[in-house]
C-alpha cells in the first residue's frame, strides 16, 4: 500500500521540476532571441554614456557618437596630431583624424589628397563649407570611405571615414564631426 505521504512529495515533485523547465526556457529563448544583434542605445544606456562625446586635441576639436572609442597616436614627420576613433557595431566603422603641415599651404603637396584628386575613376569629388572655410570632401566610388580635407594656413585636417557597410551608414555620424569641427590654433 503506497502512503500518503509519499504520494503527496511524488506529486509535489513533479510541479516544481515542470516550473523550473519552463523558466529555464523562457529565459534560454529570450537570451538567444538577441544573439549576434547589437543594441548601440541600449550599450549608451547600460553604460550611461551621454550620446556625443567631445575630442579635444591640440589643433582641432569636434564631437563623436559615444559608441566610438578614440587612440591617440605617436606623431613624427609633418603630422602634428592623430587619432584613430573605432566603433564597436554592426558594421566595422572607423575614423582616422589627422592635423598635418603642409609644405606650402596649399593641398597640392598632401599625398593622400593627390592620392584622391588623381584617381577620379575611384573618387567622387564636391566642395563643403567647415568652420567658415572650404573643404574636398572626396567619395570612394564603392561607398565604403569618405574622406575630407580641411585646409587653414600652412595646415590640413583630414578626416577619414571609413567602413564595412556604405557611406550611408556612417552618414550622420560624419555630419556630427563635420557640423561641430573647429580649429583651435
Amino acid at each position: 500500500m503506497i502512503s500518503l505521504t509519499k504520494l503527496r512529495k511524488k506529486y509535489l515533485a513533479l510541479p516544481l521540476v515542470l516550473a523550473f523547465v519552463v523558466v529555464g526556457l523562457g529565459i534560454f529563448w529570450s537570451l538567444s532571441r538577441n544573439e549576434g544583434q547589437i543594441n548601440d542605445t541600449a550599450v549608451a544606456a547600460q553604460t550611461r554614456l551621454p550620446p556625443y562625446l567631445s575630442y579635444d586635441g591640440t589643433y582641432i576639436t569636434f564631437r563623436y557618437a559615444s559608441k566610438y572609442q578614440v587612440e591617440k597616436l605617436p606623431v613624427a614627420d609633418k603630422n602634428l596630431e592623430l587619432a584613430t576613433l573605432t566603433a564597436n557595431t554592426v558594421f566595422g566603422k572607423k575614423l582616422a583624424v589627422s592635423v598635418a603641415k603642409t609644405e606650402d599651404g596649399t593641398l597640392d603637396t598632401n599625398s593622400a589628397y593627390i592620392l584622391r584628386k588623381s584617381h577620379q575613376d575611384l573618387y567622387s569629388v564636391r566642395s563643403i563649407k567647415i568652420d567658415g572655410g572650404l573643404a574636398a570632401a572626396y567619395t570612394k566610388n564603392d561607398g565604403l570611405e569618405e574622406t575630407v580635407f580641411i585646409p587653414r594656413g600652412d595646415k590640413v585636417a583630414m578626416f577619414s571615414f571609413s567602413t564595412t557597410g556604405t557611406v550611408d551608414d556612417l552618414k550622420a555620424e560624419a555630419e556630427t564631426v563635420l557640423e561641430s569641427f573647429q580649429w583651435k590654433q
